[in-house]
């Protein structure tokens, strides 16, 4: 897929098809019994762990259907969003 911070480049991702995002939150979820899981994503790899979270949340410059799927959308990567949403969270 082509890498969404730097147009023209381009990845391949070789794995399991077992191993997703969303394979991981459920792994996480059934062994650590979290009384709540909050996803961060930006890219088409994300969904699958949008759909195990309890609450999912987008970049501003996530790919489209990333931002539809998130239950919210923060600021821009570029600009600390993850880190500062994290910092602000209530509790």
């Amino acid at each position: 897929s082509e890498d969404i911070y730097a147009p023209g480049y381009w990845w391949l991702e070789v794995s399991d098809g077992r191993a997703t995002k969303g394979t991981g939150v459920r792994f996480l979820r059934e062994r650590l019994r979290p009384r709540r899981i909050v996803c961060f994503g930006d890219n088409g790899n994300d969904l699958s762990m949008f759909a195990q979270a309890d609450m999912s949340v987008a970049v501003a410059n996530a790919l489209p259907e990333v931002r539809r799927a998130a239950d919210t959308v923060i600021g821009p990567a570029r600009d600390s969003a993850v880190a500062r949403c994290i910092a602000l969270w209530p509790g």
